[in-house]
C-alpha cells in the first residue's frame, strides 16, 4: 500500500454528498469567472453560479465528465440571462402611447373600387392589432424598420430560423385577415 492509498476513492464522485462538496469547493471560483466573463454583472453572476450548481446537482447521476457538464449549464444561464435583459429593454406596443398610432387616414376609395396600392395605414394598424406581441415584434422590425433578419433575431435575442417562424406565422395571419 502506498501513501496515496488512503485517499477517498469518491473524491470527484459527485453522486456522493462529499464528493460533489469537494468537486463544487474546486469548480465554483472558475464557473463564478466564466459568468463575468460573459458580461454578467457580479450580483447577477453569484446567482447564476448558485443556480448551475444547483442543475448540476439535480442531474449528478448524469454527466460523464462533471466540470464540463457545469461550465455547459453556466453557459446556457449566461445566454438566457443576455435573452432576458434584451426582452426588458425592448419597448413593446401596448407601452407605445395612444397619440403615436393616430395615423392620419388616406381618403377612402369608392366603395364599388376594390382598393389599389399599398394598404391605408389604418388599416394597416388594425391588422397589426390582430398580432401577438411578439408576432407583432418582429414584423415591426423586418418589415416596416427594414432590418435584416439577422440584426432583428440578434435584437430579439433569438436564432434567425426562430425570427423565420415568427415571421411565417405572422404573415400567415396577415393573409388570413385580409383575406
Amino acid at each position: 500500500m502506498g501513501p496515496n492509498d488512503d485517499k477517498p476513492t469518491d473524491e470527484f464522485n459527485i453522486s456522493t454528498g462529499q464528493g460533489f462538496e469537494r468537486f463544487v469547493l474546486a469548480c465554483q471560483t472558475r464557473v463564478f469567472r466564466f459568468l463575468v466573463g460573459k458580461g454578467v454583472p457580479v450580483q447577477d453572476a453569484k446567482q447564476l453560479c448558485q443556480d448551475a450548481i444547483l442543475t448540476l446537482w439535480q442531474n449528478r447521476h448524469r454527466p460523464r465528465n462533471p466540470q464540463t457538464f457545469l461550465m455547459g449549464i453556466a453557459n446556457r444561464l449566461a445566454m438566457a440571462y443576455h435573452r432576458k435583459r434584451v426582452r426588458l429593454r425592448t419597448v413593446s406596443i401596448e407601452d407605445v402611447p395612444a397619440e403615436a398610432h393616430a395615423i392620419p387616414a388616406a381618403e377612402p376609395p369608392p366603395v364599388d373600387d376594390p382598393p389599389a396600392g399599398p394598404t391605408p395605414p389604418t388599416t394597416r394598424v388594425a391588422l397589426l392589432d390582430k398580432l401577438t406581441p411578439r408576432l407583432r415584434e418582429v414584423i415591426e422590425m423586418v418589415q416596416f424598420q427594414g432590418l435584416s433578419r439577422r440584426d432583428a433575431a440578434r435584437q430579439l435575442g433569438i436564432t434567425e430560423g426562430a425570427l423565420r417562424v415568427r415571421e411565417k406565422r405572422a404573415l400567415d395571419i396577415l393573409r388570413e385577415s385580409v383575406g
